[in-house]
């Protein structure tokens, strides 16, 4: 039987669960570029968090379509963000919506 190790940080980083903030006066139109590449994009004004692109991938499509940035920087998942992800599917009971 064999035991598997590993540290906190490499379970976080491998959670997956790794967000990228960006800020640029033109936010708008980024969005448009990131969304039309797949991303999952919440936005603030002009902050966005991106989830499923790397931040290389948001740098590299911001710049080659002009867009300035004013921010980009990855922002790891929390120790329980990682752990709710990768329990997310074995949860037996989750809350409803009450009825009316």
């Amino acid at each position: 039987m064999s035991c598997l190790l590993t540290s906190v940080s490499d379970f976080v980083s491998r959670s997956g669960a790794q967000t990228v903030r960006v800020r640029s006066p033109r936010a708008d139109r980024l969005h448009e570029l990131l969304t039309g590449r797949g991303a999952n994009v919440a936005a603030t004004g002009s902050t966005l968090l991106v989830h499923g692109l790397g931040i290389e991938d948001v740098g590299e499509l911001a710049a080659a379509n002009g867009v300035t940035l004013h921010e980009l920087s990855a922002q790891q998942a929390s120790l329980e963000d990682a752990y709710l992800q990768l329990t997310d599917d074995a949860v037996e009971y989750r809350a409803g919506e009450v009825g009316t």
